[in-house]
């Protein structure tokens, strides 16, 4: 408000300097006087209104890649997958050209005491055997002992012998054997083996009345070990369940 009366009594005086200077007839002008004050600065106008949005500009250049990272650790590992089921069998190949045949090897050294040892028949007779009562109390058994070298610790601990028994028939079997004359009556005969000494038990299921029934022939054969460990399998023979012929065939015995 005071700027505003001021400017009003500015032009007043102005007004009233020309006025009084001027008359009906005006002489030459006069010179301009100086530049007076500057007026003090006018309110601020009200804002305008925004203009509009400018174009959009172009793309930016891309920036440089940045630098690679540190590799992170290992991971565990995982657990193992399960097995795969089984492939199918392939096809059999054809079987190749025989081998040439290897050298001969030389004929190994003589095993220690290979061969094999049968003795002969031996008959024992009532005057051989002891009678002494049987475990049961129900009749007696009868027990004799024969003495040979053929039977040496060695042969007992390493060999095989088999012990056989000629009956009155004249079959020769196996001990241990049991022999059945009728229904009623049966002999059980059982070989022991001792260093030196074979030994032949004599059980009847009843009572003998006849001595002459005690005469047995009896006969062993020794096969060593080294007969027995042959490397070639399809030579090893069960001779406990041969025959008596066949054992004596197979060793050529006599």
């Amino acid at each position: 408000m005071k700027m505003y009366f001021k400017f009003i009594a500015t032009s007043v005086m102005t007004a009233t300097f020309v006025l009084s200077s001027c008359s009906v007839d005006d002489g030459a002008e006069g010179l301009m006087g100086p530049q007076g004050i500057q007026g003090e600065q006018g309110f601020q106008g009200e804002r305008g209104l925004q203009g509009d949005q400018g174009e959009k500009g172009d793309p930016g250049v891309d920036g440089k890649d940045g630098d690679n990272g540190t590799d992170g650790p290992d991971g565990l590992d995982g657990a193992d997958g399960k097995d795969g089921a089984d492939g199918a069998d392939g096809l059999a190949g054809s079987d190749g050209a025989d081998g040439a045949d290897g050298a001969n090897g030389q004929d190994g050294a003589d095993g220690q005491g290979a061969e094999v040892v049968a003795s002969s028949w031996i008959t024992l007779t009532a005057n051989d055997f002891l009678s002494s009562q049987k475990p049961d109390g129900m009749g007696e058994m009868y027990d004799a002992t024969y003495t040979t070298p053929l039977l040496t610790q060695e042969a007992l601990d390493q060999d095989v012998v088999l012990v056989y028994l000629k009956l009155n028939s004249g079959q020769i079997v196996l001990m241990p054997y049991v022999y059945h004359s009728d229904d009623h009556m049966a002999v059980a005969y059982t070989a022991f083996l001792a260093q030196n000494n074979l030994g032949i038990n004599m059980t009847p299921s009843s009572y003998i009345y006849n001595n002459e029934s005690l005469e047995i022939s009896v006969r062993f054969v020794i096969i060593p070990a080294t007969t027995l460990t042959l490397p070639d399998k399809s030579l090893h023979k069960d001779f406990k369940k041969m025959t008596y012929e066949e054992v004596i065939s197979y060793f050529n015995l006599q």
